[in-house]
């Protein structure tokens, strides 16, 4: 494949990244200014949270590589 197929492929997921990045970063401030909760807290869930997600796309992508549909 190509790399300008794989740029084109992969920028519609340029606006979720971005998203998310900003919801993450305000999930921190709020829970470090609004609740008083330490930075390795707040870091450590997001952290994790990103793995779990990481994970599950890529245990999805799979599993809908793998399965065979009648449509």
């Amino acid at each position: 494949m190509k790399t300008s197929n794989k740029i084109f492929y992969g920028l519609s997921r340029v606006g979720t990244a971005i998203t998310l990045g900003i919801i993450d970063f305000a999930i921190i401030g709020l829970y470090r200014d609004h609740f008083g909760l330490a930075d390795e807290f707040t870091l450590f869930a997001t952290f994790f949270g990103l793995l779990i997600i990481a994970f599950s796309s890529f245990f999805m992508g799979y599993l809908s590589d793998r399965i065979k549909t009648k449509i």
